[in-house]
């Protein structure tokens, strides 16, 4: 049986216990995470916490909507075994139906087609660090490895401390003018989840810095015990001329060879950061974006 839950009757303990030892879990669907980056959310539960989904919700107009926040690539359901297409059907068939707009994001794994959601795949690119580094190395790209050169000769350094402060307002400088939705409101959420990803132990900062302490390229990685996601990238255009993040990806990789986990890029749709990505040799895998309109027309044309 699944039921909806309002976030203050939600067990914490159980439903963080599905998400961190679910077969697809990732750490968009732990609940204090979703307590940061959601405005609303509730959330549908199977059994006793066998099968969770996160259902982030907002209102305008008048209207309830579903949407994905912010610095979640991908939510869904997260269960603790693969599910059968017959209770997949009754999860999304339990979302409530006062949501007349659905914009989601979710993980391949418990999905089937449905007739009532649009669908489209959106890429994502994963690296396997379970080998070592120089073999991961030899499948870069003849480009990246002159990139890597290009930032040893700029005097570049990582630094394992970065301030949050001080990565907020670079991030905020060099990556949030792309990001849409982006705002001052964002700016402080931004900090507070990397503060719950730091005081959880899911979360760290590294950075590249020049010869006078400038960064260059610093990056927000999450973790669980099968990933770590780049979550929060940002590049200096000078930064972005001296292979400086290419530095950073590269340290990664190497100080986290031979280990069962994977780099999650978190993908992208834009050509020049896909590829980039494609550079370390990562394989590109797919992820779900659904979508459902049931506005009434003419707020159909506005959105």
């Amino acid at each position: 049986m699944i039921k909806l839950l309002e976030r203050g009757k939600i067990d914490d303990k159980k439903w963080n216990g599905c998400v961190h030892f679910g077969f697809n879990g990732l750490p968009y669907g732990y609940t204090w995470y979703l307590d940061v980056v959601g405005e609303q959310w509730k959330g549908l539960v199977f059994g006793d916490y066998e099968a969770v989904f996160p259902l982030v919700y907002n209102k305008k107009w008048g209207f309830s909507y579903l949407y994905q926040p912010l610095f979640t690539q991908q939510l869904g359901i997260f269960s603790l075994d693969p599910l059968p297409a017959k209770i997949i059907d009754q999860f999304y068939n339990t979302i409530p139906q006062e949501y007349r707009l659905i914009e989601i994001q979710v993980t391949p794994h418990n999905w089937k087609e449905r007739s009532d959601f649009e669908t489209t795949m959106r890429p994502n690119f994963l690296l396997d660090l379970n080998k070592p580094y120089e073999e991961t190395r030899a499948s870069y790209s003849s480009n990246l490895k002159r990139n890597l050169k290009q930032a040893e000769k700029a005097s570049n350094r990582i630094v394992n401390q970065v301030k949050v402060e001080e990565f907020a307002d670079f991030y905020r400088k060099h990556t949030a003018p792309k990001i849409a939705g982006y705002n001052k409101k964002t700016y402080f959420m931004m900090m507070r989840l990397i503060y719950n990803c730091q005081h959880y132990n899911i979360g760290f900062l590294n950075g590249v810095r020049n010869d006078k302490g400038e960064l260059q390229a610093a990056g927000f990685f999450i973790t669980n015990q099968k990933y770590i996601i780049n979550l929060a990238p940002a590049t200096s255009n000078n930064g972005r001329k001296n292979g400086a993040m290419a530095m950073l990806i590269d340290y990664i990789v190497r100080s986290n060879e031979n280990q069962a986990r994977t780099l999650d890029f978190e993908g992208s749709s834009i050509e020049s950061i896909a590829k980039f990505y494609k550079n370390f040799g990562a394989e590109e895998k797919k992820f779900l974006q659904l979508r459902k309109n049931k506005l009434p027309w003419i707020l159909k044309l506005l959105k």
